[in-house]
């Protein structure tokens, strides 16, 4: 049964609806921005998103089965920091703050550092005024009031409850037997699981171990048909989120992944990265690869 609930990701079917038109989108394209350092596009795209749903806390998901929370101030306030609006900046991160999502989330130290430096570069804040003490009270206080004590409400007398005669109960008429449902697929024309190598491969793709799910792939052998394309597919994937990981600056690894594009198409030409399942920068490497 574990396997079955496993086979749609291995064959990259959508893993639940896209929110339309909503915060999520915009969330998903700030995103997609913060990863390209284009911070003035950051900083207006998450402007939008808090005008959506300022309040953050909330998973989103970003494609197949990864998820991030919803942190629209603090990349705010990290892009205004990037572009030198530090004032801007510590107003995004005290927000973000305030609203305590962030303080559990791994980019919180990330939070402190940039809060740190805009701090430095402001300068020290101006405190605020002080204001006087107020007099003493004097005055005695009120002594309150007790209101009187209601008097006990009887207790109401249950009525006994007849039992009704033998006789009186229904006699339960017999139910038709249900209709003979059809007969069931055959075993031999129903799809078989997936091969145990290639879900270990998808769980590590999706949860993100890309190194893991590479050497997972490298070694399974004696695939065919659908599970071959698939594999190919999914080896392409894992070694292009290294390839971004490590900067784009891997030529070796690059032509490793067009070599996987190439094999996957060989196999089965109909296969295609699922929009819902995979990054849009590996789709459209995929689909302009020749």
């Amino acid at each position: 049964m574990r396997q079955q609930r496993l086979l749609p990701v291995c064959v990259f079917l959508a893993l639940a609806p896209s929110a339309r038109a909503d915060f999520k989108d915009t969330y998903r394209k700030a995103l997609e921005a913060v990863d390209r350092k284009r911070w003035p596009e950051v900083a207006q795209l998450m402007r939008e998103a808090i005008s959506q749903n300022p309040r953050e806390g909330e998973k989103v998901k970003l494609y197949g089965l990864r998820f991030e929370t919803y942190l629209p101030h603090f990349h705010l306030g990290v892009a205004l920091s990037e572009t030198g609006d530090c004032a801007g900046a510590l107003r995004a991160f005290e927000v973000s703050e305030g609203q305590g999502a962030v303080r559990g989330a791994p980019v919180y130290a990330q939070l402190l550092d940039a809060k740190s430096a805009c701090q430095k570069l402001a300068g020290p804040a101006t405190p605020p005024p002080t204001l006087p003490s107020p007099p003493p009270t004097t005055a005695p206080r009120p002594t309150p009031t007790l209101p009187p004590t209601p008097a006990p409400t009887p207790t109401p007398t249950t009525a006994p409850v007849p039992t009704p005669s033998p006789t009186a109960m229904p006699t339960a008429t017999p139910r038709s037997p249900p209709p003979p449902s059809a007969s069931p697929t055959p075993a031999s024309q129903r799809p078989g699981p997936p091969p145990p190598e290639l879900v270990r491969a998808a769980e590590a793709y999706f949860g993100g171990r890309y190194d893991e799910a590479a050497a997972l792939l490298d070694r399974i052998t004696g695939l065919s048909g659908r599970p071959a394309a698939q594999a190919h597919l999914l080896r392409a994937a894992a070694r292009f989120a290294l390839f971004r990981i490590g900067g784009e600056q891997d030529a070796t690894l690059r032509q490793r992944i067009l070599d996987d594009v190439a094999a996957c198409r060989r196999v089965d030409p109909a296969l295609a990265p699922d929009p819902e399942a995979f990054p849009p920068p590996f789709a459209d490497l995929f689909r302009g690869a020749r």
